[in-house]
């Protein structure tokens, strides 16, 4: 059957692997492939009930985000964003959390357009907003509502395609796992 990467366009007969759900340990099986052209692994069908593997207990649907850039670890991490974004060629910090070093990776700067795709409540956002940048935002179709933070992120209940209509972004950011 010909599948389309729903990420680069590439079409083809594209090998199907079988994943299973193992964050809540259901084990339900998915058929994946993974794309040719830019080898994102994907699913073939996304269920039309997806929401439910988003349950109330979902890992960030209850954050405190004004509580969490109080501990040192994340303070520090804001604090060298800060740094390099003020001055890029002298601050080059070396995060230890993937999620943070791949903006100083790519050389993300303050006024850039970067849209977090699937952020739930926001976490990587919130950091990113607090560090300064300026046009952080944050998408996913399964929150319960929009949201708007005292810092000025805005988390949007909407899909990527509702978000890329006509909008230009530097950055679209996918994530995988808790910060």
């Amino acid at each position: 059957m010909s599948r389309v990467c729903r990420i680069c366009g590439c079409s083809g007969e594209f090998e199907i692997r079988q994943a299973r759900e193992m964050f809540y340990g259901t084990r339900e099986a998915f058929d994946c492939f993974q794309c040719p052209g830019c080898g994102c692994l994907q699913i073939a069908e996304i269920p039309d009930d997806i929401g439910r593997f988003y349950p109330d207990n979902y890992y960030s649907k209850n954050m405190d985000y004004t509580e969490m850039v109080k501990q040192k670890r994340i303070r520090g991490f804001i604090d060298s964003l800060r740094r390099y974004l003020a001055n890029p060629q002298k601050s080059k910090p070396r995060l230890k959390d993937q999620d943070l070093s791949v903006i100083t990776w790519l050389g993300m700067k303050q006024d850039d357009r970067i849209l977090d795709v699937g952020c739930r409540t926001g976490r990587l956002p919130y950091i990113m907003k607090e560090a300064g940048f300026c046009n952080v935002f944050g998408a996913d179709p399964f929150v319960d509502s929009e949201l708007e933070y005292d810092n000025g992120l805005k988390i949007y209940k909407k899909s990527i395609e509702q978000m890329t209509d006509g909008l230009k972004w530097d950055f679209i950011m996918f994530k995988r796992e808790p910060l």
